[in-house]
């Protein structure tokens, strides 16, 4: 992996108060910690020190202020992803890199929030111990109720609609190859005929394979600035010649945002009127 890695959050608004309020505010925001940046032409940046708080935060204040929301990631040059949020709820997502993606996150996403706090120093050894024990033990009752969901949204589909259905649940809460797993023994559990099962497995392999995911055209109608339309972006976003950082610079350009690549860390030592949110000591 070459370059640097990113993660941040673009809401497309000019209320630089009332987002900071928010995140001290509201109480699933609230006990984390966030940098936010001036407004410059239409967008606010939102930047969490842990990375799995982007999508969460995305989400969250998207719902709050009804704003379009984007959470940003990039892995080196490997890999560009986003999520883009309305009022909350998620329209469209993108993976320049699936294949990257996977290898670089076999990780269920609370554990790696647990590991990257502990290597970041925000655990003890004893608090650490003690998360990764709590988490071990409810793993099995999380992966329990995900295949009770997964067994009862593929009832009754077709092999490629099933494939569709169980990925937007298990990719909710799991990641990496046992997600994976999980979705091929769903899949398989479900289809008795060998055409069908052949059939499922066959389209998962493919959106697996085929990336890059995502990238809806009308994500951006209402969002492009300067030259170039909508075509043009859906071209970049699936370029072949392109790495996620270029990817990622040129989509900037498009819409207009300055601060893309930043992240928390690349501010900490920065003076530039950052507004930092921390939680509330209890």
């Amino acid at each position: 992996m070459q370059g640097d890695c990113f993660h941040g959050v673009q809401l497309r608004t000019e209320d630089r108060e009332r987002t900071s309020g928010l995140l001290r505010s509201d109480p699933a925001l609230s006990k984390f910690e966030y940098y936010v940046g001036r407004p410059e032409r239409g967008w606010v940046g939102v930047y969490p020190r842990l990375i799995v708080r982007g999508p969460k935060a995305a989400r969250s204040l998207s719902k709050l202020l009804h704003p379009h929301s984007f959470a940003f990631r990039t892995f080196g040059d490997d890999a560009l992803l986003y999520e883009y949020y309305r009022n909350g709820e998620r329209h469209d997502q993108f993976c320049s890199s699936p294949e990257a993606v996977r290898q670089l996150t076999d990780m269920d996403a609370e554990l790696a929030e647990i590991v990257e706090q502990w290597e970041q120093g925000g655990l003890s050894a004893v608090e650490y111990r003690e998360r990764v024990d709590a988490y071990l033990q409810t793993y099995d009752a999380k992966v329990a109720e995900v295949r009770s969901r997964v067994q009862a949204a593929i009832r009754g589909r077709g092999p490629e609609q099933a494939v569709e259905a169980a990925c937007e649940i298990v990719y909710e809460t799991f990641r990496g190859k046992k997600a994976d797993r999980m979705i091929v023994e769903s899949l398989e559990g479900r289809f008795v005929q060998p055409a069908e099962r052949r059939r499922a497995v066959e389209h998962f392999d493919a959106r697996l394979r085929d990336g890059p995911a995502g990238g809806n055209a009308a994500t951006f109608q209402a969002l492009l600035q300067g030259p170039g339309g909508v075509e043009e972006v859906s071209r970049l976003l699936r370029s072949k010649d392109l790495g996620g950082l270029e990817i990622l610079d040129r989509l900037a350009a498009r819409l207009g945002i300055s601060g893309i690549q930043t992240s928390y860390q690349s501010i900490e030592n920065q003076d530039a009127g950052w507004i930092k949110v921390t939680p509330e000591e209890e």
